[in-house]
């Protein structure tokens, strides 16, 4: 997923057509919509990472 949303966001980001002002914030709305879900993914992944494994309980 963070792989998916970095490359969605290099392309959004790289893409230097003009297009108006109302796509224009349209994709200004994208890119931090994909830089919010991105530091939350990484966020989370770290987070879960952190967790010592003798912490994690186990279901069987």
């Amino acid at each position: 997923m963070i792989e998916i949303n970095e490359n969605t966001l290099n392309h959004i980001q790289s893409d230097k057509r003009d297009f108006g002002p109302e796509l224009e914030e349209l994709k200004q709305t994208e890119i931090r919509d994909l830089d919010f879900h991105l530091k939350y993914y990484r966020s989370l992944v770290n987070y879960i990472s952190s967790i010592p494994e003798n912490k994690i309980i186990k279901q069987e």
